[in-house]
C-alpha cells in the first residue's frame, strides 16, 4: 500500500469579502517553498473552481518550484458547491478576473443564511467568519434531520423548489472526491498534494464525519460540535489528510481523528439517492 498524503487548505487571505484574487501571494509562495516532498513519486496542486482558490494553488505551485518541486494545477468540480463559467482550465478560470465566474451550485436561500449570519453578527471580522460557516454547519444538521423525515425523493424535490444543492449534498459531494484519494493509495506510488478549499466547505465536511470524535476529543470548547473544532478555518490553514485502504487518518489542529472507508462508501451511496447537482446545473446554464 503507497503513501497519499493532502494538505486540505482554505485558500490564501482575501482582499475584501468577495475577492477574485487573493491579497497574500508571496506569504503562500513562501510558505509552500518550505514543503520537503524528497521520496514522493507524485505531486499535485488542485483547487476548487473558484478564483481566488485558483489563484492560492497557483502561488503554491511557484513556491514549489522555488524547492525544486514541480506541479500544475489541477481544478476539481466535486470538491465544493461552486463551479466555473471558465470550466476547470486555470488559465481560463483566472483570466478577465474583474467579473466573478462563479457557477453556484448552492441555492440562493442557502447564500442568504450565511450573509444573514454575517451580517447579524456584532463581534470581529473573525467572529462574523464563524458566524457564517456556523450557519451552514447548523443548516447541514437540519437537512439531515429533513432527509431521515422527507425521504430521499421528497428531500430532493424541495432542493429543485429551493433552486439549488443542498449543503449535504455539498458534503458527499467532497466525500466521492477523498474515495479517489483511497483508491490512488493502492496504485503503488506515493503521492502528495495540496489541495485548496474554502471555509464554509471544509468545515461542514468534518463536521459532518468527525462530529462524535470531535465531541469526544474536542480542539476547543464551544457549545457545538463546529466550535469544539475550533471555528472556521484562517486563511491557508489545512487539515492534514492521510489515505489508506482502510480511510482517512485525519490530523487537525493538534487532535487526530479517522474516517472509515465504509463511512464515505455509505455516504456515495447517499450522493446517489440525493443529487440534483446535474438538473440545477442545467438551469444555470
Amino acid at each position: 500500500m503507497s503513501k497519499v498524503s493532502v494538505v486540505l487548505a482554505r485558500h490564501g487571505k482575501k482582499g475584501a469579502f468577495n475577492s477574485n484574487r487573493i491579497a497574500n501571494p508571496e506569504e503562500v509562495r513562501g510558505m509552500a517553498s518550505k514543503f520537503d516532498l524528497s521520496g514522493y513519486d507524485m505531486i499535485g496542486v488542485r483547487s476548487t473552481p473558484i478564483e481566488r482558490a485558483v489563484h492560492t494553488a497557483v502561488c503554491v505551485c511557484e513556491g514549489l518550484a522555488e524547492a525544486g518541486f514541480h506541479a500544475t494545477v489541477e481544478v476539481c468540480e466535486l470538491t465544493s458547491g461552486v463551479l466555473s463559467t471558465a470550466g476547470t482550465d486555470a488559465d481560463a478560470i483566472l483570466q478577465n478576473s474583474t467579473a466573478s465566474k462563479d457557477l453556484n451550485l448552492i441555492s440562493q436561500e442557502i447564500r442568504e443564511v450565511y450573509k444573514n449570519a454575517v451580517e447579524s453578527c456584532d463581534g470581529s471580522s473573525w467572529s462574523k467568519e464563524d458566524a457564517g460557516v456556523n450557519a451552514w454547519v447548523l443548516l447541514l444538521a437540519e437537512e439531515v434531520k429533513a432527509l431521515g423525515c422527507l425521504g430521499s425523493e421528497e428531500f430532493k424535490a424541495e432542493q429543485l423548489r429551493r433552486n439549488g444543492i443542498s449543503m449535504l449534498e455539498c458534503v458527499l459531494r467532497m466525500a466521492k472526491h477523498m474515495l479517489g484519494y483511497i483508491e490512488l493509495a493502492s496504485s503503488g506510488k506515493s503521492s502528495w498534494f495540496y489541495e485548496v478549499n474554502h471555509a464554509g466547505f471544509i468545515e461542514p465536511w468534518l463536521v459532518y464525519f468527525l462530529a462524535t470524535q470531535i465531541d469526544a476529543m474536542p480542539v476547543a470548547t464551544g457549545h457545538n460540535t463546529f466550535f469544539q473544532m475550533g471555528g472556521a478555518f484562517e486563511p491557508s490553514e489545512a487539515v492534514t489528510l492521510s489515505f489508506s485502504s482502510e480511510g482517512i487518518a485525519v490530523e487537525l489542529r493538534g487532535k487526530r481523528y479517522a474516517i472509515a472507508v465504509s463511512v464515505l462508501q455509505q455516504a456515495v451511496r447517499l450522493l446517489d439517492e440525493i443529487a440534483i447537482s446535474e438538473q440545477i446545473l442545467a438551469l444555470r446554464k
